[in-house]
């Protein structure tokens, strides 16, 4: 009897491990995991073929995947480590979620805000970037810059100051606008590049930075066509 007894409670205990013990990551952690993986990543083409939604690709590069690829600011070289705080699912559509993130060391060091995510049939991709964010990265990069005009101590206040009073609209404006063709004819149309120096380049255009740049002596037009800006300060991938 004890020995049937013992049987059971074995088969009962393995029954409560399988259901109990490892039923898998959840929601909440598949979608932390994918926010972190597409922020920190550093390959482009791993970036852009799987980290990413389609919408996103639409937003930034006209649908155009390749053109995300080539591009030298889809990612960068040193975004520094992600931590996701929190994470919550859309509860009338679990296809989306929105993660707040904040970042330490690298580029983007102190950037903080959220992202939002969608679930595919390969899982969960970065799907859009919150006004937040992307204002909190923009500041971020402006401080961390080290190289051409950007790195001397006024230019970087006075750029500060005209990131943290731009409408949201603008912003994204900055971050975000770019033609489908190449990217060259965008920057000459004076567009920008989704992230990093293309985007600063951008702002200095703003009539705020144009009149502290011309206290700067010594300084070339902050313009696409003739950019003071150094080409090692450009960001590229192999």
């Amino acid at each position: 009897m004890r020995s049937a007894l013992g049987i059971c409670c074995v088969v009962l205990a393995a029954a409560a491990l399988a259901a109990c013990g490892d039923s898998g990551p959840s929601t909440e952690e598949e979608v932390r995991e994918a926010a972190v993986k597409a922020i920190e990543s550093r390959d482009p083409k791993a970036f852009c073929r799987t980290l990413v939604s389609a919408h996103y690709i639409d937003l930034v590069y006209a649908g155009d995947v390749q053109e995300c690829i080539d591009s030298d600011e889809s990612v960068l070289d040193d975004p520094g480590e992600a931590r996701a705080s929190a994470v919550v699912v859309d509860p009338k559509d679990e296809t989306h979620a929105e993660v707040e993130l904040t970042m330490r060391g690298g580029e983007l060091d102190d950037t903080a805000g959220h992202v939002e995510m969608v679930e595919g049939e390969d899982g969960w991709k970065l799907d859009d970037v919150a006004d937040d964010y992307l204002r909190s990265a923009f500041l971020a990069e402006i401080e961390t810059v080290g190289q051409g005009v950007v790195a001397i101590p006024s230019m970087k206040v006075c750029f500060k100051r005209q990131v943290r009073t731009l409408d949201a609209a603008k912003l994204r404006e900055l971050t975000f606008t770019n033609n489908s063709g190449d990217q060259r004819d965008a920057a000459e149309a004076g567009r920008t590049l989704p992230k990093g120096p293309g985007r600063i380049r951008r702002l200095g255009d703003h009539p705020g930075v144009g009149r502290v740049r011309q206290a700067q002596p010594g300084l070339r037009p902050l313009h696409p066509r003739g950019s003071h800006w150094p080409a090692a300060a450009h960001r590229h991938h192999a």
